[in-house]
């Protein structure tokens, strides 16, 4: 079989790297609480929440996971979507109608932080991180479509998202702009970058914070097996990522057609607004940026969960669209055997390839940081090539005013009316990236 020539680019649509576990059932608690959107955990161990019709909500755990209590604590006057604890108790939260807001300790008021960004007002602010000096980074999904039409945003494709940095005493100021679908965010355990999800372009973006690579932006996670939503960071500095949906075909074809087709085509699709597959996906970070873990359950009753997050032994999941909150045994870590399909984390753009598939050599060189880089295998055990045709990180260039690489297709949401088998069956290919900077120009 003739070998492949470096540099060509393919289109891949390999297994995924870390081989699937399967999650328990979910449970589901406090029902009364509609469209849990984004789930987090206090200090204390409490679940934070919030919900359709405008409450921030505490829920309390007995040990044996059972509902004890269940609190509102705020009401935002619009619709609450990613929050974040503070260390005086208090909540940032971002409202989708609103802007970012501060809900108070004690006595549940509500402030606005920031309801504008140069003199344009925040449409669809969407989820939140705060690093230790105090300065707050958080999206907006986009800026042409509010939280009612977000199928539309990711149909159309409008790459109008954000992310924002809101410095102590300062003003908002976008250091991340044309994202596609900007959703999530997480800061890593050491404060090097912040990770933002562009949902629409199945991809986790990172803006390096300190070091030499500080202001430049390359790809944490490319190719993901579905549509990523909501980031969490745990105390052992791991980020949990929801996927949201699996991936779908014809929405791919649609994101290759001429803006004007895309545009054509959003009103049919949102009046059709197919229900989401039963699914729940799960992927886990560690702080040096392997995925760790890939957790799996489908034909569950808990759809579309946006946001998961580690608290103890349980996983907790909130959803856009379900009553209620979900929880189940957080599985763990499952061994790797000779047959399972894995990672391997080295310097460089990388992909992920089956055992047995070709060698290294005859998908291209590595490209190396250098004698002093380090280069390591997963535990979960593998083998990796650079991914083929990946642009370098070099042409992102600089924040603000990124570049984006041309030729990208993604993928959408809403699914087709044929099988969910076939295309959920083994999951879409992906692949992580851990670029070092290269001198430009390339």
């Amino acid at each position: 079989m003739p070998r492949k020539r470096a540099g060509t680019r393919t289109r891949s649509r390999t297994p995924m790297g870390v081989a699937a576990e399967p999650l328990p059932l979910p449970r589901v608690l406090a029902p009364e609480a509609h469209g849990p959107e984004h789930v987090a955990v206090d200090a204390e161990g409490r679940i934070l929440t919030g919900t359709a019709d405008g409450a921030v909500r505490r829920l309390t755990l007995s040990p044996d996971h059972e509902l004890v209590r269940s609190e509102v604590l705020a009401h935002t006057g619009g619709r609450p979507l990613g929050l974040v604890p503070c260390p005086d108790g208090g909540l940032l939260v971002c409202d989708a109608r609103r802007g970012l807001l501060r809900v108070g300790p004690d006595d549940g008021s509500v402030r606005v932080v920031a309801d504008e960004v140069a003199g344009s007002p925040l449409r669809f602010c969407s989820n939140v991180a705060t690093a230790a000096d105090g300065t707050v980074y958080f999206t907006v999904s986009s800026r042409r479509h509010g939280l009612e039409d977000w199928l539309g945003d990711i149909l159309e494709n409008t790459a109008t998202g954000q992310l924002l940095r809101l410095r102590p005493g300062g003003r908002p100021e976008v250091v991340l702009d044309g994202l596609r679908f900007a959703n999530g965010v997480a800061l890593a355990a050491d404060e090097s970058y912040v990770a933002v999800v562009e949902s629409g372009a199945y991809r986790i973006s990172r803006l390096w914070l300190t070091g030499r690579r500080a202001g430049t932006r390359d790809l944490l996670l490319r190719d993901l097996p579905g549509f990523p939503d909501n980031l969490t960071r745990g105390p052992d500095g791991v980020i949990w990522v929801a996927i949201a949906a699996p991936r779908e075909p014809a929405l791919d074809l649609l994101h290759r057609a001429p803006g004007p087709l895309r545009r054509v085509a959003v009103p049919v699709a949102t009046r059709l607004r197919p229900r989401p597959r039963r699914t729940v996906r799960a992927l886990a970070i560690a702080p040096d940026g392997r995925v760790v873990r890939h957790l799996v359950r489908r034909r569950t009753p808990y759809r579309m969960a946006t946001s998961v997050c580690a608290l103890g032994d349980l996983l907790v999941m909130g959803s856009l669209i379900e009553r209620g909150i979900a929880i189940c045994a957080l599985p763990p870590p499952r061994e790797a055997t000779g047959a399972a399909q894995s990672l391997c984390h080295i310097p460089g753009r990388i992909s992920v390839r089956r055992q047995g598939a070709p060698p290294s050599g005859s998908w291209g060189s590595v490209r190396s940081q250098g004698a002093g880089a380090p280069s390591w295998r997963s535990h979960m055990g593998v083998s990796a090539t650079p991914r083929e045709g990946a642009p370098p990180s070099g042409s992102w260039g600089s924040v603000p005013g990124v570049a984006r690489p041309a030729g990208d297709m993604t993928q959408a949401l809403i699914p087709s009316r044929s099988s969910s088998r076939g295309s959920d069956a083994a999951g879409a290919g992906w692949s992580a990236s851990t670029a070092a900077p290269r001198t430009p120009p390339r």
